[in-house]
């Protein structure tokens, strides 16, 4: 783990929802609402179904969903499939900064780690 990384991690690692201003919270639920529908409309093209029929194949049962589907994985593979349906159309949230589309990974793993280890709400 590289330097930056680690202090990264233990910064969110302490952080409390009540240390999150209540514009971000806000700003935070728009991008997950913004994820979850480009991830609908991406879920029935050939790349995000070719990834979800690997998956299902590949990956043991869990207690994350794989979204628009009755199946739930193992967090990493929940977070892969989510992944693949919410990037599928390039409808996604972009930020220059990252160079890319940094909601497509890191929503779907938060959502499914949250599914995981039972966090609702807030501690998502």
């Amino acid at each position: 783990m590289t330097w930056v990384t680690q202090i990264l991690a233990e910064y969110i690692y302490q952080l409390r929802s009540n240390d999150i201003p209540l514009s971000a919270q806000e700003m935070a639920k728009k991008c997950i609402l913004d994820l979850v529908g480009s991830a609908i409309v991406g879920s029935s093209t050939s790349a995000a179904r070719a990834v979800r029929d690997f998956s299902l194949k590949l990956f043991s049962a869990g207690p994350s969903s794989a979204w628009f589907l009755d199946s739930r994985l193992q967090a990493p593979a929940a977070a892969f499939v989510n992944s693949a349906s919410a990037s599928a159309l390039d409808l996604d949230d972009g930020h220059r900064a990252s160079g890319g589309h940094p909601g497509a990974s890191i929503i779907p793993a938060a959502m499914a780690v949250a599914q995981e280890v039972q966090a609702e709400g807030k501690e998502l």
